[in-house]
C-alpha cells in the first residue's frame, strides 16, 4: 500500500542486522546487573543482533520514573534501535499498567521487545497479537 508508513526496522536491508538495546535493572546496589546483561549480550550474538546501546538502572521498579528507561524510551522515539531486549518483564515495570504503556509506545514506534525469562518476542506472530491495541469498549 502507497499510504503504508513503515518502520525504521523495515527499511533497513536483510544484510544490516537489527539493532538491539538493552535494558538491565536491579533493585538495590548490592544486587548485580552483571548476570542480565552477560545473557541478554548472548541472546543479541546468537540472534545476529548488533547492540546499539545497554541502558541500566539501579532502582526500585515500582518507580515510574527511572534515568535509563526514560533514555531508552527518549532514544527509541529517535529509532536509534530495532528491538528492546529485557530479561524479564518485571525488570521493565513491578506496575502491568506500566509495563503495558511501555509496550505500547515501543509497538507504536515499530520498535519489537524480546523478554528472555518469558520467552517473547513481538517480532513473531504471538507477540504481535499480544502487543496489538489493547483497548475496548467494553460497555454491558
Amino acid at each position: 500500500m502507497a499510504n503504508e508508513k513503515l518502520s525504521p526496522a523495515a527499511l533497513r536491508t536483510k544484510a544490516e542486522p537489527k539493532r538491539a538495546a538493552i535494558y538491565a535493572r536491579v533493585s538495590t546496589g548490592d544486587q548485580h546487573l552483571e548476570t542480565q546483561l552477560l545473557d541478554l549480550r548472548e541472546m543479541a550474538k546468537q540472534r545476529g543482533y548488533e547492540v546499539a546501546h545497554e541502558y541500566t538502572d539501579v532502582i526500585s521498579g515500582a518507580r515510574v520514573k527511572r534515568p535509563c528507561l526514560d533514555q531508552l524510551l527518549a532514544d527509541a522515539r529517535r529509532h536509534r534501535f530495532d528491538i528492546v531486549l529485557v530479561a524479564a518483564f518485571d525488570r521493565v515495570a513491578r506496575s502491568v499498567r506500566h509495563f503495558l504503556e511501555v509496550l505500547d509506545e515501543l509497538a507504536h514506534l515499530g520498535i519489537e521487545f524480546v523478554s528472555l525469562r518469558e520467552n517473547i518476542d513481538t517480532g513473531g506472530p504471538l507477540g504481535r497479537a499480544i502487543s496489538r491495541d489493547r483497548r475496548c469498549d467494553c460497555r454491558a
